[in-house]
C-alpha cells in the first residue's frame, strides 16, 4: 500500500524528473508546462498543473486542456450564456448550449426569450386567452392583465365554470331559461330568459304591464289597472269587475259578475246572463225582485226558488244562499263545498280533515268521531287507534304482553317479536316458549348435562340438583374418573353415618328429658307437657323415617356408581 502512495506522489511531484529539463514533461520530455500558471513544474507523466492552476483563467485545472463550465472559445476566454440549462455549460467551439435552455429562453445560445404567444421549457407551451390577446409571461405563462372573456385562472386556459362569464369569469349569469348556463364569453342566454326577465343577458326585470318568459305576455285586467306580478302575471289585489282567474284574463262565466267574478247573478228571466260588471238583469225570474234579482232566500235554504235545504254547515250556520256553500266549513262527518257529502272511507271529523287511525282489518272509522268499530290493528290502541302500543305490549289493541325479551327490552309492537332474542330459559320469535327439557340458556341453544334420573336442568343456567353417576360439576357435564366415583361413594356413606349418629344422640337426649319431667305440676302444665311429648314423638318418628330413607338412597346410589 505504501508503494502505491509513493507512486501517486511521484506522478504529481513538482520536482523535475531525472533527465528532463525544468518546464517539460511526458514521453521523451517533449511537452512543456506552458499551459500551467507555474510553467516550471507540472505532473511528470500527465502534465497536471499544481495548485496555482492554469495559465489562462478560462481553462479547467488540473489538465488545463478543456474550458471550465460556463466558458468557451479556443482560449476559453468567452462566457457561455447564463440561460444555458443545468451548469451553464456550452460547446467549446461554438458556444451553443449543451443541454438546452432555461425555461423561457430559446435558440442555440439561449439568449432569446420565447416568442409572443409561447412560454415554458423550450417555449413549447402556448399562451392562454390573455386579456386583449397580450402575450403571456415567457417563464410561467401567466397573463399580466388577466383573461379574455370566457376564461379564468393564472394562465387563462380554464373556461368559465357554470353560471359565470366575462373577463376572468367575474360576471354571474342572468336568469336564463330553465337555469341553463349562459354563454361564457358575453353572458347571453341560449334559449331566452326565465319568467320575469328580459334582455340578452336576462338581468333586466320586466317593464310595467308585462310578465312571463322574456316578458312577452301583457298583464290582464288587474284591479285599478295595477301592474301584475312579473313572473307569473298574477294580480296582487285581484281583478277588475267582470274578470277572474290568477291573471285576470278570463271574463266572468255566465251567471257571475263583479270583481273577481265572486258574485252570483240573480235569477234573470229565461236564464239570461246578467251584466258581468254590475250584475243587473233586464228582467227577473218570477219569485225574485230587485235590480239584481237576488232578494235573499230565508235562512237554511238556497238555490233557485230557495228550494234547496242547506247542508251540514259547522255549528248549523246558514249556507250561502246562491250556491249552498258553508262559510266556515262542515260539521263532523261531512265534506264538500255544500257539506252534504258524508266523509269518504278513511276520513272523519270536521270537513273530513282527519284520517282514520289503524282500525282492525283497515275498516273505515266512524265518520263523526273517528272511533274504530272492531278495535285496532296490531300495534295500536285507543278509541281512534292512533296511539302506538305502550312499552311491553303488542298485537291487536295492544292486548298482548311482550314475552321474555333479552334484557327485558320491549318487543315489536305489531307481532311481539323480540329484536335481540330471548332471556335465558325461553325461545321462539316472541320468547314465550320455555326451553324444552334438555335445553337451557339464551334462546335455549345449550344442552343440559347429565342430571340424575334424567331430570331436566334449570332452564336458565343449566344447573342440576344432582348428577348421574360418573358426572360432576354444577352442570353435570364434567366426566369423573373411576377413582373420583369411589371417593364420592365413600364420602356419601360416611356422611350418612355421621347424620345417623347425630340423630341417635338427639333421640337419646329427648327421651332423657321426658323422664325428668316433674310429675307434681298443675293440670295445665301437665297438658302442656303432654302436648310437648306428642310433638317430640312425632319429631322422633320423622327423624327415624328420614334416616332410613337416606340410608336406602345412599345404598342404591353407591351400588349404581360401582356398577357404572
Amino acid at each position: 500500500m505504501a508503494g502505491k502512495v509513493d507512486l501517486v506522489v511521484n506522478l504529481f511531484t513538482i520536482q523535475p524528473p531525472s533527465g528532463c529539463e525544468t518546464g517539460f514533461y511526458g514521453e521523451n520530455c517533449s511537452s512543456t508546462c506552458d499551459h500551467c500558471k507555474n510553467t516550471e513544474t507540472c505532473g511528470i507523466v500527465n502534465g497536471h498543473c499544481d495548485e496555482q492552476g492554469c495559465a489562462l483563467s478560462g481553462f479547467q485545472a488540473p489538465k488545463c486542456t478543456e474550458c471550465s463550465p460556463g466558458f468557451f472559445g479556443a482560449d476559453c476566454d468567452k462566457v457561455c450564456s447564463q440561460t444555458c440549462k443545468l451548469d451553464n455549460s456550452c460547446k467549446r467551439t461554438t458556444g451553443f448550449c449543451l443541454h438546452g435552455c432555461d425555461i423561457g429562453y430559446i435558440g442555440d445560445y439561449c439568449n432569446s426569450t420565447c416568442s409572443s404567444g409561447t412560454y415554458g421549457q423550450d417555449c413549447k407551451e402556448t399562451c392562454g386567452l390573455c386579456l386583449n390577446n397580450m402575450t403571456c409571461n415567457p417563464f410561467n405563462g401567466t397573463c399580466p392583465s388577466g383573461c379574455n372573456a370566457g376564461f379564468e385562472g393564472h394562465i387563462c386556459k380554464t373556461p368559465c365554470s357554470s353560471g359565470t362569464y366575462g373577463q376572468d369569469c367575474n360576471e354571474t349569469c342572468g336568469n336564463c331559461l330553465s337555469n341553463m348556463t349562459c354563454n361564457y364569453f358575453n353572458g347571453t342566454c341560449p334559449s331566452g330568459c326565465n319568467a320575469g326577465f328580459e334582455g340578452h343577458i336576462c338581468k333586466t326585470p320586466c317593464s310595467s304591464g308585462t310578465y312571463g318568459q322574456n316578458c312577452n305576455e301583457p298583464c290582464g285586467d288587474c284591479l285599478n289597472n295595477t301592474t301584475c306580478n312579473r313572473y307569473n302575471g298574477t294580480c296582487p289585489s285581484g281583478c277588475n269587475a267582470g274578470f277572474e282567474g290568477h291573471i285576470c284574463k278570463t271574463p266572468c262565466n255566465n251567471g257571475t259578475f263583479g270583481r273577481n267574478c265572486v258574485h252570483q247573478c240573480g235569477y234573470c228571466l229565461n236564464g239570461d246572463p246578467c251584466n258581468k260588471t254590475d250584475g243587473e238583469c233586464q228582467n227577473c225570474t218570477a219569485g225574485w225582485s230587485g235590480e239584481l234579482c237576488n232578494i235573499a232566500c230565508s235562512s237554511g235554504t238556497y238555490g233557485q226558488n230557495c228550494n234547496e235545504p242547506c247542508g251540514n254547515c259547522l255549528n248549523n250556520t246558514t249556507c250561502n244562499r246562491y250556491n249552498g256553500t258553508c262559510p266556515s266549513g262542515c260539521n263532523a262527518g261531512f265534506e264538500g263545498h255544500i257539506c252534504k257529502t258524508p266523509c269518504s272511507s278513511g276520513t272523519y271529523e270536521q270537513n273530513c280533515n282527519e284520517p282514520c287511525g289503524n282500525c282492525l282489518n283497515n275498516k273505515t272509522c266512524n265518520r263523526y268521531n273517528g272511533t274504530c268499530p272492531s278495535g285496532c290493528n296490531a300495534g295500536f290502541e285507543g278509541h281512534i287507534c292512533k296511539t302506538p302500543c305502550s312499552s311491553g305490549t303488542y298485537g291487536q289493541d295492544c292486548n298482548e304482553p311482550c314475552g321474555n325479551c333479552l334484557n327485558n327490552t320491549t318487543c315489536n309492537r305489531y307481532n311481539g317479536t323480540c329484536p335481540s332474542g330471548c332471556n335465558a330459559g325461553f325461545e321462539g320469535h316472541i320468547c314465550k316458549t320455555p326451553c324444552n327439557n334438555g335445553t337451557f340458556g339464551k334462546n335455549c341453544v345449550h344442552q343440559c348435562g347429565h342430571c340424575l334420573n334424567g331430570d331436566p336442568c334449570n332452564k336458565t343456567d343449566g344447573t342440576c340438583q344432582n348428577c348421574t353417576a360418573g358426572w360432576g360439576g354444577e352442570l353435570c357435564n364434567i366426566a369423573l374418573k373411576q377413582e373420583q366415583s369411589v371417593e364420592l361413594i365413600v364420602g356419601s356413606s360416611a356422611g350418612v353415618l355421621v347424620f345417623v349418629a347425630s340423630v341417635a344422640v338427639a333421640v337419646f337426649l329427648i327421651r332423657k328429658s321426658r323422664k325428668r319431667k316433674d310429675t307434681s305440676k298443675t293440670e295445665d302444665e301437665t297438658n302442656t307437657s303432654d302436648l310437648t311429648n306428642v310433638n317430640q314423638g312425632k319429631l322422633i318418628s320423622f327423624i327415624q323415617h328420614t334416616v332410613l330413607s337416606l340410608i336406602f338412597v345412599d345404598f342404591r346410589f353407591s351400588w349404581i356408581l360401582l356398577l357404572s
